[in-house]
């Protein structure tokens, strides 16, 4: 036998709801256990305390996207100032060119050779 799809369906729907009404303590035949209401009472605090968080988060999103507008605000009315001015002409230096340095003097190979032979030196 066959089943259609709305059966199957209802079937399944039916069996997650009892999933979930029994998870939160509605169809079971006795009352929940002191660890069933410790362990309601921690997720309804974490839902609360979750909802606090991301009320502050979004809050300090706020002030931080304000206070990046109004540094950009600052940053753009200095850069316009600046482009206002008119730039100092840049002092100009003396040129180099007309001055030379002295080569060097090199010493000779043969008054090299010399001083050797003269200091007893003789290979």
């Amino acid at each position: 036998m066959a089943f259609s799809a709305v059966n199957r369906n209802s079937g399944a729907t039916a069996l997650a709801f009892r999933r979930i009404m029994t998870i939160l303590g509605l169809m079971t035949k006795s009352p929940p256990s002191p660890a069933q209401l410790a362990r309601n009472e921690r997720m309804r605090t974490a839902a609360i305390e979750g909802a606090k968080a991301r009320a502050d988060i979004e809050a300090r999103d706020v002030a931080i996207r304000k206070n990046m507008e109004r540094l950009r605000a600052l940053r753009l009315a200095k850069e316009a100032e600046e482009a206002a001015k008119p730039k100092p002409a840049k002092p100009v230096k003396a040129s180099a060119r007309g001055k030379k340095a002295a080569p060097k003097q090199t010493a000779k190979l043969s008054d090299f050779l010399a001083s050797q032979r003269s200091t007893g030196r003789t290979t």
